[in-house]
């Protein structure tokens, strides 16, 4: 089966939201016609403002789904888990990842072997550069590492997330690109399921 995520204006004035749709094999509809809500509930607001979809599968025929929710003013990336039913789990508008102060926004997701997911994103600082964090989420959408999410990069300019892997002994690798516009550089970091950074290298510089 797949699960597609696309962002739709039916709301019109109302803003757009996300939808999903399960499509088996050989094209049958497993959902409903024309998809079901991401995050029917929409709390936090009567205008939906959902935006840059991600997924990743979550090792047991569903799928996480992570979006940018625009609706408080401030960019906050939410997660929705949706199980091998078509079903939306804990919480019908998703799990805040973490709460800032500054945008969230470019995001990705990879799964972490144990049902969970792996959320990587690039958030402005208290100066309004971005920032590298990733954090791991639990199956029931709660948070792997209670003090907060691992902080990849603390340098100017931005530095924007590019990718997110996950890798069989259940650590993730991300990266990102930082520096001037004239002169980029690409780097990358291993972080593993107890929150610990093993390595941050410049994969060219």
């Amino acid at each position: 089966k797949v699960g597609v995520v696309w962002i739709d204006n039916r709301y019109g004035p109302g803003g757009q939201a996300l939808y999903y749709q399960i499509i088996d094999s050989t094209g049958h509809i497993d959902t409903v016609q024309n998809g079901v809500p991401v995050a029917p509930n929409n709390t936090d607001g009567s205008v939906f403002s959902q935006d840059l979809q991600e997924l990743c599968p979550d090792g047991n025929h569903g799928f996480f789904v992570s979006w940018v929710d625009n609706r408080a003013g401030t960019k906050r990336i939410r997660l929705s888990h949706v199980n091998s039913q078509g079903e939306v789990m804990f919480g019908d508008s998703g799990t805040v990842v973490w709460q800032a102060v500054r945008d969230q926004i470019v995001t990705y997701l990879a799964p972490d072997g144990q049902g969970g997911c792996y959320v990587a994103w690039s958030g402005h600082d208290q100066n309004f550069w971005m920032d590298v964090y990733v954090m791991r989420m639990t199956a029931d959408l709660q948070r792997a590492w209670p003090n907060g999410p691992a902080r990849l990069s603390n340098s100017q300019p931005d530095d924007v997330l590019r990718g997110l892997v996950s890798n069989p002994d259940g650590c993730c690798i991300v990266t990102w690109h930082s520096g001037p516009f004239e002169d980029v550089n690409v780097s990358a970091a291993r972080v593993c399921a107890d929150g610990d950074t093993s390595w941050i290298m410049d994969v060219c510089d």
